[in-house]
């Protein structure tokens, strides 16, 4: 279970190592990596990003609760009216 980076970590550990861990838990987790090593389409980043793995790797049997909030612009998107 983590919070912001932490439910990164949470969530791309039990995609990566399902044999490891069977849930993970993430609060307005990261839905991809950041940082200056970290560069979207590289190998690097692909390995450590939650929604790469489930759109290009079948996806293992864990169960993953993932939260947000509005009120988190970078978690949850607001509504279209």
């Amino acid at each position: 279970m983590g919070y912001s980076e932490g439910g990164l970590c949470a969530s791309k550990l039990a995609l990566q190592y399902p044999d490891e861990y069977t849930a993970a838990v993430s609060m307005s987790g990261d839905d991809h990596p950041d940082g200056d090593l970290l560069r979207p389409g590289t190998a690097a980043y692909n390995a450590n990003s939650p929604l790469w793995l489930l759109q290009h790797r079948h996806a293992p049997p864990v169960a993953l609760l993932l939260t947000g909030t509005l009120q988190d612009g970078s978690t949850a998107a607001r509504p279209r009216r």
